[in-house]
Order: structure tokens, then C-alpha cells, then sequence
């Protein structure tokens, strides 16, 4: 009996002595749990409200608001499939990728026209911007400007003239000369002078020439049906 209440008074001390230990750490870690958040308060409250923009950064903010650079950003992905799998798929995206580019263009900025392999979809991109933002250089008059020279020279340059445009009722874009077979023809002996990798479809070219017309649906409902 005096040994059990030895035990058992032992026990209860130990018990009471790791019980303290527990809430001291406990109140320890508490206080310090609050003198660290108030430490990170004040830091916190610093860090809040973003402070105002320089005067020049302000400048640019408006420059670009009001050129409508935000709206348009640094780069654009449109996917363009085969004229194989899809008769109107260049002509349906034009009107989306024409605004973009020739928007950048307008502002003095080189843009990038590119694809999976480089050879056909943004070639006749490339193709239906000359077509409605460029003209021949009026140094070369109107037949010797883009894809025409004498023989053995290269092509003379085209000319950005205006920013894409279309029918406001018909959606039909505004090109700077009335499109025709032998307009497309000029306009790719430039791109090809260019870049002799291009190697367009007739299908992909066939878009660009309906595009201007107005007709690309129509034209390739009656491809199919053909």
C-alpha cells in the first residue's frame, strides 16, 4: 500500500511536470506568434496601395490607351487549317489577322508572319495584306511596282499606304487596287522574291482572290459540290 501511494504520487508529479512544460512552450509560441504578426503589420500596411505611376510612365499608359495598343497586344495565334480539310478557313480568319497586322504596321512596328512549316498558310496571309494595306511605290509607276520588273531585276518594294479596312454592310475589304488573277500573280512574285521557300496551294490562293470579292463561302460550297 505505501509503495502503490509512492508510485502513484510519482506519477502525478511527473505528469504534472510535463503538463507545465507543454503549456509554457505552448505560451512561448503564442507570444511569439504575436510579436512576429505585429512585426509584419506595419510592413503589410507599407506595402498596400501601389504608388502612382511616374509622370513619364503616365505618359506612355495614355499613349498606349490611346493608340489602341492594349487592345490589340504584341501577337495574335489564329489557327489556319489545310484548304484540304477546310475550303473558307483562311478567308473566315483574314478579317481577324488583317486588323492586327496592318494596326502594328500603321505604328512602325516589323511583325511576323509565320506557321507550322512556313511555306503556305502565311505566305497568302502575307499575300492578302499586300493586297489590301500596300501599293506600288509611285517612284516605279503602277506597273512596275510589287512582283513587276525588268528582266533579271528584283521586284520593286510595295508601300504601305492605309490600314485595313472593310464594307461596312458587306463586309467586303477595301484592297488598294481592284483585285484581279494577274494582281495576285504580281503581288506573289514579291513574296516569292522574298522568300523563294513559299510554296502556296492553289486552294490557300483561291481564298485570297474570293476573300476580296466577297464570295469565299459561296466559292467554296461550289468547290465541294464540284
Amino acid at each position: 500500500s505505501g509503495s502503490h501511494s509512492l508510485l502513484t504520487d510519482a506519477l502525478k508529479n511527473s505528469w504534472g511536470s510535463r503538463e507545465g512544460s507543454r503549456r509554457s512552450s505552448l505560451d512561448e509560441a503564442t507570444a511569439g506568434s504575436a510579436a512576429t504578426n505585429k512585426e509584419q503589420v506595419p510592413a503589410a500596411v507599407e506595402e498596400g496601395p501601389s504608388r502612382p505611376a511616374e509622370p513619364s510612365q503616365q505618359a506612355q499608359q495614355q499613349q498606349e490607351r490611346s493608340s489602341g495598343e492594349a487592345s490589340y497586344g504584341s501577337y495574335l495565334w489564329h489557327p489556319i487549317a489545310s484548304s484540304k480539310l477546310e475550303r473558307s478557313g483562311l478567308s473566315d480568319a483574314l478579317p481577324h489577322i488583317l486588323p492586327f497586322l496592318s494596326h502594328h504596321i500603321a505604328a512602325g512596328h516589323t511583325v511576323l508572319i509565320h506557321d507550322d512549316d512556313g511555306l503556305d498558310q502565311c505566305v497568302c496571309v502575307a499575300l492578302a495584306l499586300l493586297l489590301a494595306c500596300y501599293a506600288p511605290d509611285a517612284a516605279h509607276g503602277a506597273e512596275g511596282g510589287a512582283g513587276e520588273a525588268a528582266e533579271g531585276a528584283a521586284p520593286s518594294p510595295p508601300v504601305f499606304v492605309q490600314p485595313y479596312s472593310a464594307d461596312a454592310d458587306t463586309g467586303v475589304p477595301h484592297a488598294t487596287e481592284p483585285v484581279s488573277k494577274h494582281l495576285v500573280r504580281r503581288r506573289l512574285a514579291f513574296v516569292t522574291s522574298c522568300y523563294p521557300q513559299a510554296r502556296p496551294t492553289r486552294g490557300m490562293l483561291k481564298q485570297v482572290f474570293n476573300f476580296f470579292h466577297g464570295d469565299s463561302k459561296h466559292q467554296a460550297d461550289d468547290d465541294h459540290d464540284r
